[in-house]
């Protein structure tokens, strides 16, 4: 793959260039390359490439400080290429990587347009070239070749799977697929959102981890789509584990902060997500909850005269809330009850 990535400019205005820097793998594979950092009164958009790695790598870009510590913004797989990513002023692109020959020497091309003014904002591309490069060794569990729309499917995951991946191509031009539900039987999901991951062969991808509870056993698949040709199904098992910032790779974002000031619910947010943190903060006389789908998961009880209390929730990894779920806060009345919640979709 050649150092040279297209022009990404957004105006006329637009200065493009590519910056190329070059890096050391660890002993132990990974790599670090520092990019663009954002300059006041301009806005940097970038594409990303490390041509010369091995399908095996995968990387990820954040948004933060040179250490690499910020928000996730995507990741990718070998050399393929990735983006757009916008960097703003006090932001520092970050690639890190793993998967690399131990000392190996890398470059990382970052393709670079620097535009002034009010410049659209973009989304980098869902990437599943990072999925390919952690495929362990699936085998085909289930092959449906002619799927009908809401047709409640039942299938076993084997021994020893600890990921599912199933690959959804519509056969007609109706529509790729709205929603995947997968689930025991017994409404205890795991996964039912939109698949978001389009598939390097063709269609749509939905990743699942098995949690280590659940254990070999019946499960069942309900696609929802509008094709009415139907779709090619396939469900894949794999007993490599993969990481999760690899499939749940949604950019992370903060939802409006709400403040209840009397007796009441207030919804804070509504799914599909994956949950990274909260927080809910009562003030002195007051009772405050967050509730999760409905669980109440948290509770803040202030005496008269007594402090603020701030309370802070981290989501254990895979904590997905399902599309028409919520997260709220609760006030048994005055003064004030807040809360706010971080996620991100998928």
């Amino acid at each position: 793959m050649s150092d040279t990535l297209p022009g990404i400019g957004t105006t006329a205005g637009a200065q493009a260039a590519n910056n190329v820097v070059a890096a050391t793998a660890t002993a132990t594979g990974t790599i670090t390359f520092v990019g663009p950092q954002g300059i006041q009164g301009s806005v940097i958009t970038a594409v990303i490439t490390v041509p010369n790695a091995p399908d095996t790598a995968v990387f990820t870009a954040t948004l933060g400080t040179i250490g690499g510590q910020g928000v996730i913004v995507d990741t990718w797989g070998g050399g393929s290429t990735a983006g757009q990513f916008q960097v703003l002023v006090g932001q520092t692109l970050v690639v890190t990587g793993t998967g690399l020959a131990q000392g190996g020497s890398y470059t990382c091309t970052f393709g670079l347009v620097t535009d002034v003014g009010d410049v659209q904002v973009v989304i980098p591309t869902p990437n599943s070239s990072a999925i390919v490069a952690q495929l362990g060794q699936p085998v085909t569990i289930l092959t449906i070749p002619k799927y009908v729309s809401g047709t409640l499917t039942q299938f076993a995951i084997p021994i020893g799977v600890k990921t599912l991946v199933v690959q959804i191509i519509d056969l007609g031009a109706g529509g790729l697929a709205t929603n995947v539900l997968i689930n025991n039987g017994n409404a205890f999901p795991l996964y039912n959102q939109a698949p978001y991951l389009p598939s390097p062969f063709g269609g749509q991808w939905v990743v699942v981890p098995i949690p280590p509870f659940y254990g070999p056993n019946s499960s069942f698949i309900t696609i929802t789509g509008p094709d009415a040709s139907g779709y090619l199904v396939t469900i894949y098992g794999d007993t490599a584990q993969y990481d999760e910032s690899v499939f749940y790779n949604g950019v992370a974002q903060s939802a409006p902060l709400v403040a209840v000031t009397g007796a009441g619910t207030t919804t804070l947010l509504t799914g599909p997500a994956r949950l990274l943190t909260a927080f809910l903060e009562a003030a002195p006389g007051v009772t405050g909850f967050l509730i999760v789908s409905g669980q109440y998961i948290a509770r803040v009880d202030v005496p008269v005269g007594g402090n603020t209390v701030v309370a802070p929730i981290t989501f254990p990894p895979n904590y997905i809330l399902p599309a028409g779920n919520t997260v709220a806060v609760q006030s048994t009345g005055a003064p004030i009850v807040s809360g706010g919640v971080s996620y991100a979709y998928p």
